[in-house]
């Protein structure tokens, strides 16, 4: 089964992911705090992998803990890693080291997909 007695409580680990993407993104933006954020969040997803689990068989909330916190990561790492990206200010996307808009942007859109086995952004057009 899934239960392990060692290691942090994925509760802890899923409050260390919204602080992370807080402290990354809770504006104004900045590559750096998007890049910090980022490091910090794949620390927490390599804690995660040694999360503890209780042996419950009914009402497992350390279970269903972990399996919000490992579909938390990739979510919270797309959206980091698209904010970095976007080295403009536009909309409720605020950077502070980019106060404006970039009108070389315009028509395009970040896309977050697999790379060599690791997340990684981009850019694609519009339709």
């Amino acid at each position: 089964g899934m239960a392990r007695s060692e290691g942090g409580r994925a509760a802890a680990l899923r409050r260390e992911v919204m602080e992370t993407v807080w402290d990354g993104l809770g504006g104004p933006r900045t590559e750096e705090g998007c890049r910090s954020a980022i490091e910090r969040l794949r620390d927490t997803g390599a804690k995660a992998e040694a999360c503890r689990l209780a042996s419950h068989d009914r009402w497992n909330l350390d279970a269903l803990e972990f399996l919000e916190l490992q579909l938390m990561l990739p979510c919270a790492e797309s959206i980091l890693l698209s904010a970095g990206l976007r080295t403009e200010t536009r909309g409720s996307h605020t950077r502070g080291d980019h106060p404006d808009a970039d009108p070389a942007l315009d028509g395009l859109r970040t896309r977050v997909g697999q790379s060599d086995g690791a997340l990684a952004a981009d850019w694609e057009a519009v339709a």
